[in-house]
Protein backbone atom coordinates (compact mmCIF):
# COMPACT_ATOMS: atom_id res chain seq x y z
CA UNK A 1 0.00 0.00 0.00
CA UNK A 2 1.15 3.54 -0.66
CA UNK A 3 0.68 4.87 2.85
CA UNK A 4 2.47 1.97 4.51
CA UNK A 5 6.12 1.16 5.06
CA UNK A 6 8.01 -1.84 6.33
CA UNK A 7 9.78 -1.33 9.64
CA UNK A 8 12.17 -3.53 11.59
CA UNK A 9 11.18 -3.92 15.22
CA UNK A 10 12.95 -5.67 18.08
CA UNK A 11 10.94 -8.47 19.71
CA UNK A 12 10.87 -8.04 23.51
CA UNK A 13 12.96 -10.74 25.24
CA UNK A 14 10.01 -12.04 27.29
CA UNK A 15 7.82 -12.64 24.18
CA UNK A 16 7.67 -16.21 22.88
CA UNK A 17 7.07 -17.17 19.22
CA UNK A 18 3.39 -16.82 18.36
CA UNK A 19 2.68 -14.41 21.22
CA UNK A 20 1.29 -10.95 20.52
CA UNK A 21 3.00 -7.78 21.70
CA UNK A 22 2.31 -4.08 21.26
CA UNK A 23 4.49 -1.59 19.44
CA UNK A 24 4.08 2.16 19.36
CA UNK A 25 4.33 4.01 16.06
CA UNK A 26 3.40 7.61 15.24
CA UNK A 27 1.65 7.93 18.58
CA UNK A 28 -0.46 4.82 17.96
CA UNK A 29 -0.34 1.35 19.45
CA UNK A 30 -0.31 -1.67 17.16
CA UNK A 31 -0.50 -5.30 18.15
CA UNK A 32 1.78 -7.67 16.25
CA UNK A 33 2.55 -11.37 16.65
CA UNK A 34 6.10 -12.64 17.17
CA UNK A 35 7.14 -14.96 14.33
CA UNK A 36 7.52 -18.69 14.76
CA UNK A 37 10.25 -19.73 14.43
CA UNK A 38 11.93 -16.71 15.99
CA UNK A 39 14.51 -14.77 14.02
CA UNK A 40 18.15 -15.26 15.08
CA UNK A 41 18.69 -11.53 15.67
CA UNK A 42 15.49 -11.01 17.71
CA UNK A 43 13.88 -8.67 15.17
CA UNK A 44 11.00 -8.89 12.74
CA UNK A 45 9.63 -6.90 9.81
CA UNK A 46 6.21 -5.28 10.17
CA UNK A 47 4.14 -3.23 7.75
CA UNK A 48 2.84 -0.09 9.44
CA UNK A 49 0.92 2.90 8.15
CA UNK A 50 2.73 6.16 7.56
CA UNK A 51 1.59 9.77 7.95
CA UNK A 52 -2.10 10.63 8.35
CA UNK A 53 -3.23 7.07 7.68
CA UNK A 54 -1.16 5.92 10.65
CA UNK A 55 -2.80 8.48 12.89
CA UNK A 56 -6.28 7.37 11.78
CA UNK A 57 -5.62 3.64 12.26
CA UNK A 58 -3.83 3.80 15.58
CA UNK A 59 -4.77 1.08 18.02
CA UNK A 60 -6.71 -1.05 15.52
CA UNK A 61 -5.97 -4.77 15.56
CA UNK A 62 -6.08 -6.75 12.35
CA UNK A 63 -8.63 -9.62 12.75
CA UNK A 64 -6.58 -11.87 10.45
CA UNK A 65 -3.55 -11.33 12.65
CA UNK A 66 -5.53 -12.28 15.73
CA UNK A 67 -6.91 -15.42 14.06
CA UNK A 68 -3.41 -16.40 12.94
CA UNK A 69 -2.13 -15.74 16.44
CA UNK A 70 -4.81 -17.96 17.97
CA UNK A 71 -3.97 -20.77 15.55
CA UNK A 72 -0.27 -20.43 16.32
CA UNK A 73 -0.96 -20.51 20.04
CA UNK A 74 -3.09 -23.66 19.67
CA UNK A 75 -0.36 -25.37 17.66
CA UNK A 76 2.27 -24.32 20.19
CA UNK A 77 0.15 -25.66 23.07
CA UNK A 78 -0.38 -28.96 21.23
CA UNK A 79 3.34 -29.29 20.58
CA UNK A 80 4.15 -28.52 24.23
CA UNK A 81 1.60 -31.09 25.39
CA UNK A 82 3.04 -33.74 23.07
CA UNK A 83 6.56 -32.98 24.31
CA UNK A 84 5.40 -33.25 27.93
CA UNK A 85 3.65 -36.56 27.25
CA UNK A 86 6.79 -37.94 25.61
CA UNK A 87 8.93 -36.73 28.50
CA UNK A 88 6.68 -38.34 31.11
CA UNK A 89 6.51 -41.59 29.12
CA UNK A 90 10.32 -41.70 28.99
CA UNK A 91 10.51 -40.88 32.68
CA UNK A 92 8.07 -43.68 33.49
CA UNK A 93 10.04 -46.17 31.36
CA UNK A 94 13.29 -45.18 33.08
CA UNK A 95 11.70 -45.58 36.52
CA UNK A 96 10.27 -49.00 35.57
CA UNK A 97 13.69 -50.11 34.34
CA UNK A 98 15.33 -48.86 37.56
CA UNK A 99 12.81 -50.71 39.74
CA UNK A 100 13.23 -53.87 37.65
CA UNK A 101 17.01 -53.73 38.02
CA UNK A 102 16.70 -53.15 41.76
CA UNK A 103 14.36 -56.13 42.14
CA UNK A 104 16.66 -58.36 40.10
CA UNK A 105 19.66 -57.32 42.22
CA UNK A 106 17.72 -58.04 45.42
CA UNK A 107 16.62 -61.46 44.13
CA UNK A 108 20.23 -62.29 43.20
CA UNK A 109 21.42 -61.20 46.65
CA UNK A 110 18.67 -63.28 48.30
CA UNK A 111 19.66 -66.40 46.29
CA UNK A 112 23.27 -65.99 47.46
CA UNK A 113 22.22 -65.75 51.12
CA UNK A 114 20.52 -69.13 51.25
CA UNK A 115 17.17 -70.72 52.15
CA UNK A 116 16.66 -69.21 55.63
CA UNK A 117 16.63 -65.65 54.28
CA UNK A 118 13.66 -63.65 53.03
CA UNK A 119 13.19 -60.14 51.68
CA UNK A 120 10.94 -57.85 53.76
CA UNK A 121 9.81 -54.23 53.57
CA UNK A 122 9.61 -51.80 56.45
CA UNK A 123 6.81 -49.19 56.91
CA UNK A 124 8.51 -46.78 54.53
CA UNK A 125 8.89 -49.39 51.78
CA UNK A 126 12.65 -49.93 52.16
CA UNK A 127 13.72 -53.54 51.55
CA UNK A 128 15.76 -55.50 54.05
CA UNK A 129 16.81 -59.15 54.30
CA UNK A 130 15.84 -61.22 57.33
CA UNK A 131 17.05 -64.62 58.50
CA UNK A 132 14.18 -66.34 60.32
CA UNK A 133 16.44 -68.91 61.96
CA UNK A 134 19.10 -66.54 63.38
CA UNK A 135 17.15 -63.23 63.57
CA UNK A 136 19.87 -61.55 61.57
CA UNK A 137 18.82 -58.67 59.27
CA UNK A 138 20.42 -56.07 56.98
CA UNK A 139 19.29 -53.50 54.45
CA UNK A 140 19.21 -54.38 50.77
CA UNK A 141 21.55 -52.40 48.54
Amino acid sequence: MQNESIFTVRIPPNVQPGQPFVIEHLGGRFQVVAPAPPSPDGTMQVRLPTGAQGQAQQGQVNPQQMQMHQQQMQMQQQMQMQAQLQFFAQLQQAEQARVQQQMEAQQQQLRQLGPDWSAQKDESGKVYFFNARTGQAFWAE
